[in-house]
């Protein structure tokens, strides 16, 4: 009998291991499979700025591919950095619904309402690895293209800097560019910082925000608009292809 019942205590310890979730995977085997479906993610939001909805649901539609891989492993168990945060499954599936909501504007050729949606995405992620104090390479360059919206709000005043308290902002803004783009060109990986068009785009933004910052007091304004104006296009590049 006793032996029985060790037996049926077994089971029962079996039968109950047998439903829990897998063991959560780690923290980078996490980052890295959101960053599968973030690249996608990007190239979607660069065709709906280019008005091309077509290309762009085919981007969400991968996008959609590689974030179901995302919620299948590890929804059900985070892994250990992201353990306490009580919005876990909550957030992961804020994204799946925002790439579901932008691909059926993007397929009503809407590409307003589809970036509208997928914009929800960028910002929930950003906020799921801030809750657990976690950050990637993609957390640098959204800092990065954040100063850059501050700088580029100057292409509709640029006179502005006929007044030396604004010509001091729009230093301090042009500086504060230039901090992050020489945060984020350093922080990236020995692979991205080898490959030639990461050097030819930090280079040439680099390079852009140092002709911006000796012409600021004395340029013109069409001249320093077009500075901005290419500074804004390096930014978009960036965060398309390293973001």
């Amino acid at each position: 009998m006793r032996g029985l019942r060790n037996l049926a205590v077994a089971v029962l310890f079996w039968a109950a291991g047998s439903v829990l979730p897998a063991a959560a995977g780690s923290a980078e085997d996490f980052h890295a499979a959101v960053a599968a479906a973030y690249a996608p993610y990007r190239e979607a939001v660069h065709y709906l700025e280019t008005g091309n909805t077509g290309l762009a649901g085919l981007a969400i539609e991968r996008a959609q591919d590689e974030w179901r891989k995302v919620e299948a492993t590890f929804a059900p168990a985070p892994p250990d950095a992201f353990a306490k945060d009580p919005k876990w499954r909550e957030s992961l599936a804020l994204v799946g619904t925002a790439l579901t909501d932008g691909l059926k504007a993007s397929e009503s050729g809407n590409s307003e309402a589809a970036l509208a949606a997928l914009a929800t995405v960028r910002r929930s992620l950003a906020d799921l690895r801030l809750r657990s104090g976690q950050r990637v390479y993609s957390d640098c360059i959204d800092a990065m293209n954040a100063a850059m919206d501050v700088l580029y709000a100057y292409r509709r005043k640029p006179a502005v800097r006929s007044r030396p308290a604004e010509l001091a902002a729009f230093l301090k803004a042009v500086g504060d560019a230039e901090t992050w783009y020489r945060r984020c060109r350093d922080e990236a990986s020995p692979a991205l910082r080898e490959q030639n068009e990461f050097r030819r785009l930090f280079d040439g933004a680099l390079a852009s925000l140092g002709r911006l910052k000796q012409s600021a007091a004395s340029a013109p304004d069409d001249i320093i608009v077009s500075l901005i104006r290419e500074l804004r296009s390096f930014d978009r590049l960036i965060w398309l292809r390293f973001g």
